[in-house]
C-alpha cells in the first residue's frame, strides 16, 4: 500500500513538472515571439508592406529650402539636392562595406573621417540593413534625386529623444557634406530639418538649416551642402509623430574635407 501510494505522488509530481516545463516553454516561446516583433518594428518600414507597392513612377520632386543662422551670415553657402558631376566630382564616398548588417554602432569611420552619432548623449545607434525582404525593401529614388537605386542604407536609431531625430558630429571639419535620406514608413510625405552648427556639440551655434521633403518607397532626397564655413556636426530632425513614423534611414554619404592634403 505504502509503495503504490509513493509510487501515484512520484507520478503526480512528475506530471506537474512536465506541465509547469510546458508553460514555461510556452511562456518563454510568447516572450521569444514578441522581442523578434518588437526588433521587426525598430527596423523595418512599418506601413504598406505589401510588397507589389515598393516602387513609384518618376515625378518631379520640389528643392530644398536654405535660412542662413546668425553664425552663418557672411559665409558662402551653396545648398545641392540632385546628384550632379560637380558634386561627385568634388567628393569622397563614405565606404560602409566593413560594416556588419544589423550590428548597433554608435560611430563610423573610414580611416579618414570619423562620423559619431549623438556624441553628447551616446544613445544614438546606425545599423546598416541588408537590401531585399531582410532589411530595406523599398524602393530609394531615381536620379538624379538620389545616386543609386537601391543602396546600402544606416537606420538611424535614438533612444532617449524619440525616433525621429539624430545628429552626427565629424572628427575632422568639412567644407562638403552629403547624404541622402527616407522615412521609415511608406506613403506619405515627411518635413525634414537638418541644421549645421558651428562647434561639434548640439549647444554649438547654428550656421545654416536646410528644410527637404522625403517619402517612402521613391522619395528619398539628397541633402547637401557646400559652404565656406567648417562643417562640424549636424542634426537630422524629421516631423511626424512616434505613432505615424518610426525613425528613418540615410544613405550614400559624400563628404570633402575642409583642409584637403
Amino acid at each position: 500500500m505504502k509503495q503504490n501510494l509513493t509510487s501515484s505522488l512520484f507520478t503526480c509530481m512528475l506530471v506537474m513538472m512536465v506541465a509547469s516545463c510546458d508553460k514555461k516553454a510556452e511562456m518563454l516561446e510568447k516572450v521569444s515571439n514578441v522581442n523578434v516583433q518588437a526588433v521587426a518594428e525598430d527596423v523595418y518600414p512599418l506601413d504598406g508592406k505589401e510588397m507589389s507597392a515598393t516602387i513609384l513612377p518618376k515625378r518631379q520632386l520640389a528643392k530644398s529650402t536654405l535660412r542662413i543662422l546668425e553664425y552663418g551670415v557672411g559665409e558662402k553657402v551653396k545648398v545641392i539636392d540632385t546628384v550632379c558631376d560637380e558634386y561627385i566630382e568634388e567628393t569622397k564616398p563614405f565606404d560602409l562595406s566593413n560594416l556588419k548588417e544589423g550590428e548597433r554602432v554608435r560611430s563610423i569611420s573610414n580611416g579618414e573621417l570619423r562620423i559619431t552619432a549623438d556624441p553628447d548623449f551616446n544613445d544614438a545607434y546606425l545599423i546598416k540593413l541588408p537590401k531585399g525582404p531582410a532589411g530595406w525593401w523599398t524602393h530609394w529614388n531615381y536620379s538624379p534625386y538620389t545616386e543609386s537605386e537601391y543602396p546600402t542604407v544606416l537606420f538611424c536609431y535614438n533612444e532617449a529623444y524619440g525616433y525621429n531625430s539624430i545628429s552626427l558630429a565629424f572628427d575632422k571639419p568639412l567644407k562638403i557634406f552629403g547624404f541622402e535620406t527616407a522615412p521609415n514608413t511608406t506613403g506619405q510625405d515627411y518635413t525634414i530639418r537638418v541644421q549645421y552648427l558651428a562647434d561639434p556639440t548640439y549647444r554649438g551655434a547654428g550656421l545654416f538649416e536646410i528644410t527637404q521633403t522625403a517619402s517612402t518607397p521613391s522619395g528619398a532626397r539628397l541633402i547637401a551642402l557646400k559652404t565656406s564655413a567648417s562643417l562640424v556636426y549636424v542634426e537630422i530632425n524629421y516631423n511626424g509623430s512616434r505613432e505615424n513614423l518610426r525613425r528613418f534611414a540615410i544613405a550614400n554619404i559624400r563628404y570633402a574635407l575642409r583642409n584637403q592634403p
